[in-house]
């Protein structure tokens, strides 16, 4: 009973995005998938381009097997300043949900048998 209320905390706890993950794109089975957002309105060439990447959401411990980010780009065209979001990049890594949900069956199955050999009856 000890293992399996551990191995269901565990999970939940490795699923939710509370803890940070390693995020590891090449694993096999992965899905990516990348969208364009919108572009600047310039005649001219815009002026002090800066990017930033932003993430949207994120989860998984000790591997991330789900995140979303998002690019941001800012510049000065005609003495204005514009903002635009110019990309949306997605993953789904089922190999590093596997790991998860592992990982916290072995822990939930040390747990159990440490709970047993401490607390259990001969």
């Amino acid at each position: 009973m000890v293992g399996l209320l551990c191995f269901i905390v565990l999970t939940a706890l490795f699923l939710l995005p509370l803890l940070p993950g390693k995020t590891l794109d090449n694993f096999p089975g992965s899905s990516q998938s990348f969208s364009s957002g919108g572009s600047l309105a310039c005649i001219s060439t815009p002026t002090n381009q800066q990017t930033s990447d932003t993430t949207d959401t994120k989860a998984g411990f000790p591997l991330t097997y789900n995140y979303a980010t998002s690019s941001h780009l800012t510049a000065s065209c005609d003495s204005k300043t514009q903002s635009v979001v110019s990309g949306h990049t997605t993953q789904f890594n089922p190999l590093g949900l596997l790991i998860d949900v592992v990982s916290s069956l072995i822990i939930a199955v040390i747990v159990a048998k440490l709970w047993r050999k401490i607390f259990g009856r001969d």
